[in-house]
């Protein structure tokens, strides 16, 4: 970096008063206690003690001594001779030519306990406060000049030159970024040099290289994005040296080179010195194997999100087309149900006279045809699912190889579900004994047919229906096998 980093205007205001200072500021650092005046008593002119009041003053707010001690705002002047108890502010020139002056100086560091900066061990705790500073935080330069001079005023060392302390900061900076370098360089083999420099290189029939091309995140959230971030994903992994311990390395100073590889050009880092070359694009690749597979796990939900809504939509267009069906099949239902309810029928003719409003054939049609179309509220679409498997097949293959996942407790049976799709995937004819089982039903009790097969429930049928409802299935002119439930009567 550079060593001089200070503009003239603030190296002009290092170490002086500033034109204005707010009437609190002043009363807040000005302020001379019983301990100061009674030190300043023992000068023995007025001047002598404003002056001396003024040292004292100006130490403690600017952290070093004037060379011109009277080289103060007229405010402060006359806030430190009215706290002094004298009518009004002396002519200070005498101050600045008597060589008590100096004196004064001297004993105001002697008493309240300022040092030198080069002074040990003040100076290399200042050293060390500066490295950590560099290291964990990278502040700009700046912003690091202005902390340690707060540093050192709080502290009580005697502020250095602007030149000094301006090249003291540029020197650890330099000296945090090489050990940085050096840490995130020594890992990396010739093997892995190799791929990380190959990023800075077009490949052949290629317009751009492999590094502006694998930062380029994709947008598209559709299937063939999806696609694309996985195949990008891929190609990023390979060139990962390793994991990055953050105990050594503060997460923050990656994110710095991964910015400056983000939108510097490629030219730009091909011209860097080896070691930061390497540090940087290897800083660079660890962030951005994270980034990539967020962005696959983006789009993957906004992928089965637009794929659960367009099942949706047309399972909600499929049942608007069998609204007649299922009218008709509702209208036989309510009038078997009006059978059942009317109290002035006896229980032993409910069957009868049920079979008589409607045959068991046509009843039978009814219950399947209301069975397959109604379902609950909250239940999926499973049939429209089912359909749309063309679209996530394309998809599932890449996503399975690449991306693995886990899960709280809660989750555990849908991890359990994608881990054996991991399994089987590669197989030619993989065997489903194994198929993960819900441990529940589904919520509602009611299933439609795709998610019976997947999950290995019995799917509903004519049969089964009977079983459950023996009469409803006989014919008319069969005596009546049972009757109807007791809490079914008037």
């Amino acid at each position: 970096m550079p060593v001089e980093f200070l503009t003239a205007d603030q190296r002009q205001r290092y170490g002086r008063y500033p034109d204005d200072l707010p009437a609190d500021q002043q009363a807040r650092c000005f302020y001379l206690d019983d301990t100061d005046h009674g030190i300043i008593r023992q000068c023995r002119t007025d001047v002598t003690r404003v002056g001396f009041a003024l040292q004292l003053c100006t130490v403690r707010f600017l952290g070093t001594f004037l060379d011109d001690p009277t080289d103060v705002p007229p405010s402060i002047v006359a806030l430190v001779t009215h706290q002094l108890g004298i009518p009004s502010p002396p002519d200070l020139d005498a101050y600045r030519r008597n060589p008590v002056r100096w004196k004064h100086t001297a004993d105001i560091r002697q008493r309240y306990g300022y040092t030198a900066f080069a002074h040990q061990p003040a100076h290399f705790q200042f050293v060390r406060w500066l490295f950590i500073r560099a290291w964990y935080h990278h502040e700009r330069p700046v912003v690091l000049f202005d902390r340690a001079t707060a540093w050192l005023i709080q502290r009580k060392i005697l502020l250095p030159g602007a030149t000094i302390l301006e090249r003291l900061i540029a020197t650890v900076r330099d000296r945090a970024d090489a050990r940085l370098w050096r840490l995130l360089a020594a890992p990396v083999t010739t093997e892995h040099q190799a791929r990380l420099e190959a990023l800075l290189r077009v490949p052949d029939g290629e317009r751009m290289t492999t590094l502006e091309r694998l930062r380029r995140a994709p947008t598209r959230q559709s299937g063939n994005g999806l696609r694309t971030a996985l195949h990008r994903l891929t190609d990023i992994r390979p060139l990962a040296v390793g994991p990055i311990p953050e105990s050594r390395i503060p997460h923050h100073r990656l994110l710095t080179l991964y910015r400056f590889v983000s939108t510097d050009r490629a030219q730009t880092i091909a011209r860097l010195a080896d070691d930061r070359r390497i540090a940087t694009l290897r800083a660079f690749v660890s962030i951005l194997e994270a980034t990539a597979q967020d962005d696959v796990l983006d789009l993957l939900d906004a992928f089965i999100t637009d794929v659960f809504a367009t099942a949706t939509r047309t399972g909600i267009q499929t049942r608007l087309r069998t609204l007649k069906d299922l009218d008709a099949a509702a209208l036989i239902l309510a009038d078997i149900g009006r059978v059942v309810v009317d109290s002035a029928i006896a229980p032993t003719e409910v069957r009868a006279q049920a079979l008589a409003a409607h045959p068991a054939a046509a009843i039978t049609a009814a219950v399947e045809q209301v069975t397959a179309v109604t379902r609950p509220p909250d239940e999926t679409y499973y049939d429209e699912l089912v359909a749309q498997a063309l679209r996530v097949g394309r998809v599932r293959p890449h996503l399975l190889r690449t991306i693995t996942f886990d899960a709280l407790p809660a989750g555990q049976a849908v991890l359990d579900a994608y881990r054996f799709l991991q399994e089987i995937e590669p197989k030619s004819r993989p065997s489903l004994a194994a198929t993960p089982k819900p441990s529940s039903p589904v919520r509602g009790g009611a299933t439609s047919n795709p998610a019976r097969r997947l999950t290995g429930w019995p799917t509903p049928s004519a049969s089964w229906i009977g079983s459950r409802m023996p009469c409803a299935a006989e014919n008319s002119s069969s005596p009546p096998a049972c009757a109807m439930p007791t809490h079914v009567r008037a």
